[in-house]
């Protein structure tokens, strides 16, 4: 299974690689800019290191274990969800444009599709920067406390004895590379202070069944 899985990261990571190798070499090549030089070659190292640390994501979680996440774990799979958003937000971006580019041939025959660099640096930043917000966003979520939301279910014939009867339900802890021991003990602490009457969890742990 983890094989597989490295195949696929893999040739997602190579998808990624190719388009922006091909946007920065046009860059060097058309310039002779020190400083164009040295920002090209910043961010294939970037880029490099991004990709490597999303290819090593599920290796990291299965070889090393802990109560709690380590940071390598977290930049790991901070980096994989980061590829896999912009893989699926460039490829969008690709298919939306080429309906625009086939309405505009439709109405405005003999028009050519643009298919310049401004037109791929412009696919290629919008998938980065959407990629990179909801990564951190999602981080962000993930880290920060539970949220409490009251909710009051009349029911239709209940018993007397069940009146005002509290039930907590508890969701999304997707315990696993990002999630470990100290949220779950928060979450627990947080559930005891309420005092339901009865509760119930859907804990997800889906990397630890994978793998």
């Amino acid at each position: 299974m983890i094989l597989l899985i490295e195949a696929v990261l893999f040739t997602g990571s190579w998808y990624v690689w190719t388009r922006l190798r091909c946007l920065l070499d046009s860059l060097s090549t058309g310039a002779c800019s020190g400083y164009v030089v040295y920002c090209t070659r910043f961010t294939r190292l970037v880029v490099a290191v991004m990709l490597f640390l999303a290819q090593m994501s599920f290796i990291v979680h299965y070889f090393i274990h802990a109560e709690d996440p380590p940071l390598l774990s977290l930049l790991c799979f901070v980096c994989l969800g980061i590829l896999f958003q912009f893989i699926i937000c460039y490829f969008c971006l690709g298919r939306v444009y080429q309906l625009i580019c086939w309405a505009r041939r439709w109405h405005f025959a003999g028009t050519r599709a643009d298919c310049s660099l401004s037109v791929q640096w412009t696919k290629f930043i919008t998938a980065l920067l959407f990629s990179v917000s909801i990564s951190v966003y999602g981080l962000y979520g993930g880290l920060k406390a539970p949220a409490v939301k009251t909710v009051e279910v009349p029911i239709k014939g209940l018993a007397a004895s069940m009146d005002r009867l509290s039930v907590a339900v508890i969701s999304d802890i997707h315990l696993g590379p990002t999630v470990g021991r100290t949220k779950l003990e928060r979450v627990v602490l947080m559930v005891n202070s309420l005092q339901p009457g009865l509760y119930h969890s859907f804990i997800y742990a889906l990397f630890s069944v994978i793998l």
